[in-house]
């Protein structure tokens, strides 16, 4: 994933810019969605189901890119963009299950999901309000997504070991 150059504008412009960009993506995506337009299937990776994943991890890279302080100046409306951006990828991992593809190693959708999480939580002084909606989400689409496989609880008939 590559962003646009914005090298010509400073700090704080550059935060702007590349934040709304992404926010400007998952407005037309959702706007899509309402009108039934995305597919499971697209290649295109603007009609696809699965594009705030790609909007989410511009987001990220961004947030990496540009000093806190940039982020910062640009006030609650940066915060209110990068939430919703989060928020729509959670929305999709609660509705649509992650799949296995990849090696264990790759960066997937929970982990963007996650670091998104602590993007609204440490980059604006961790507002609350905005932080404890998204933390809740993301906790949903972590237990959805579980791998079922594993064992969530001890068998009653073995012994626990228990640790003195």
């Amino acid at each position: 994933y590559t962003l646009p150059n914005v090298s010509n504008y400073s700090q704080v412009q550059q935060a702007d810019l590349l934040v709304s960009r992404q926010w400007l993506k998952i407005i037309v995506w959702k706007l899509c969605a309402s009108k039934t337009l995305l597919s499971s299937a697209c290649s295109e990776d603007a009609m696809s189901l699965h594009y705030p994943v790609t909007i989410a991890r511009g987001i990220v890279l961004a947030s990496q890119l540009v000093s806190t302080q940039a982020f910062e100046a640009n006030g609650i409306g940066i915060l209110e963009k990068v939430f919703e951006v989060a928020c729509s990828l959670a929305d999709l991992l609660s509705l649509v299950p992650v799949g296995s593809q990849g090696s264990a190693m790759d960066v997937g959708p929970v982990d963007t999901l996650m670091e998104m999480v602590r993007i609204v939580g440490s980059r604006f002084g961790g507002s609350y309000r905005h932080l404890n909606i998204l933390a809740d989400k993301a906790n949903r689409c972590l237990l959805m997504n579980i791998d079922r496989s594993l064992p969530l609880s001890v068998d009653d008939d073995e012994p626990v070991d228990s640790v003195n």
